[in-house]
């Protein structure tokens, strides 16, 4: 899979539930996949990001279709880079082996 796979990059947006004053960073990536592979691997994320208790940042994986959607959100850039570094292996991994 190469790293034009996914089109959106980093963008700053006030968060509606927190204070106005705490900038949220969130990332949206979009990779094309086959229909099998955007689903086994959303579905293994999907289940990683339900599991992960972290506080720094929030990921939700979805698929439609050759899609697969990524988002992170985080209001702290070192964890919403350690979570976009971890994701971003986890997805070339599973195109490789899947």
């Amino acid at each position: 899979m190469s790293r034009e796979a996914f089109k959106h990059l980093g963008e700053k947006e006030a968060s509606s539930k927190q204070d106005r004053h705490c900038q949220m960073n969130t990332l949206e990536a979009e990779f094309t996949l086959t229909e099998e592979k955007a689903k086994i691997i959303a579905d293994s994320l999907e289940l990683e990001s339900r599991e992960n208790k972290n506080e720094r940042s929030k990921t939700k994986v979805s698929y439609e279709g050759k899609k697969l959607n990524l988002k992170i959100e985080s209001p702290d850039l070192h964890a919403l880079r350690a979570a976009v570094n971890t994701y971003f292996k986890w997805i070339i991994m599973g195109d490789e082996l899947a």
